[in-house]
């Protein structure tokens, strides 16, 4: 898996991507539209549940 990188190089291109929010402590998935990071409600609401770092989506796994 990839290391986590700064937000400021995630992709805006809509690429579906694991990013990081400080405030939550949490990671979720999610890509960048519309001017604000897609897939944490609370992104949209407040600069205080701005992501920090992001990487890319593991590999899915293989259907058996």
């Amino acid at each position: 898996m990839s290391e986590w990188q700064p937000i400021e190089t995630a992709p805006e291109d809509g690429t579906r991507i694991l990013y990081y929010v400080p405030a939550l402590e949490s990671s979720f998935a999610g890509e960048f539209a519309y001017g604000v990071w897609q897939g944490c409600p609370w992104t949209k609401n407040s600069q205080a549940f701005k992501p920090s770092h992001w990487m890319p989506l593991p590999q899915p796994p293989e259907a058996s």
